[in-house]
């Protein structure tokens, strides 16, 4: 890219609630990367912050508009809907960007066969034992892959509108259900390097990862792939086994003490999924310890998410 008619109009969309301790730093690292500064806009989507956010974001020169009833898929909807990028860049409000995060993704759009691009979600300085156990290996990630997530979700406009945009109706899980459909389309999926950000809002602690599992499983109902979602059949399995140990407590019937003995396999087999994928070589015993109490963890929280998207969904009226 040697001229500036190379670089194609970026518009950078940020959805944004009650972040005011990340967003000025997250802003500040945008308005400093190696892209044209008249070749990208930032425009961030307020979804109804109660904090100083806005304050904040008012002492940049960027484009705040306002959706404070939508779920996070709409919110980004709603940015692009002001939006006049030929290319749509998703960045979350507690993701810091490297200088070469568009420029790089920019030059993966050569090829046609791409649809879509984004980069791993790296560790803060000094992070605690739960954001090391949940991000086991804090290295970018590069090649082909089956997913993006929106802190890092970058892709040509006329093909987001095409294949239909983030789903509105779920509370998360709307990046994921967007690459389904960018794949189904027959365009690949990239991770690339430069495109990795720092995610600063990383869970610190055991409350706020159990808060945040419980809040990504509340819409499983429509949001997960069924039988293709490996982590939904662990949680269903898992819930299974919880209703197996109460009825041994209750018939004290063997066959069923059997069946909750999964509680204890079910994280199990997601540590070994996660450390294998991860390809960290550089695990002690209490590391791996650390990574199986917060699988359990995760699979007893997303249990209770998953009941109340089955039970408690259908009386919502949102």
């Amino acid at each position: 890219m040697s001229n500036d008619n190379s670089y194609p109009f970026v518009s950078v969309i940020i959805p944004l609630f009650n972040e005011e301790k990340w967003i000025g730093e997250v802003i500040t690292k945008l308005l400093q990367i190696d892209y044209p500064k008249d070749k990208y806009e930032i425009i961030v989507v307020d979804n109804g912050s109660t904090d100083n956010s806005l304050e904040v974001v008012k002492k940049f020169d960027v484009t705040i508009i306002n959706d404070p009833s939508s779920k996070v898929g709409g919110v980004r909807n709603t940015g692009t809907e002001i939006a006049k990028g030929e290319i749509y860049a998703f960045l979350d409000s507690d993701c810091l960007v490297g200088d070469q995060w568009l420029s790089a993704a920019v030059k993966t759009f050569k090829d046609s066969n791409v649809g879509a691009v984004g980069g791993s979600l790296l560790l803060r300085e000094n992070p605690s034992w739960v954001e090391k156990a949940w991000a086991i290996n804090n290295v970018a990630k590069e090649g082909k892959t089956s997913s993006l997530m929106g802190g890092s979700f970058i892709l040509k406009a006329d093909l987001f509108n095409r294949v239909g945009k983030f789903d509105k109706l779920i509370n998360a899980g709307e990046d994921t259900k967007l690459s389904n459909r960018i794949t189904q389309k027959g365009k690949q999926l990239l991770f690339v390097r430069e495109c990795a950000v720092v995610h600063l809002g990383y869970p610190s602690n055991i409350y706020g990862f159990c808060k945040r599992q419980y809040w990504h499983s509340s819409s499983y109902k429509t949001s997960n792939n069924g039988i293709k979602d490996k982590v939904f059949i662990l949680v269903w399995l898992a819930l299974l086994s919880l209703f197996s140990l109460i009825l041994y407590l209750i018939t004290d019937n063997k066959f069923t003490l059997y069946g909750s003995a999964f509680l204890i396999v079910n994280p199990a087999i997601l540590s070994i999924h996660r450390i294998v994928k991860s390809e960290s070589k550089y695990l002690t015993l209490k590391t791996i310890l650390q990574i199986y109490i917060l699988d359990l963890l995760y699979l007893l929280s997303r249990m209770c998410g998953l009941f109340t998207s089955y039970i408690l969904d259908p009386y919502r009226k949102n």
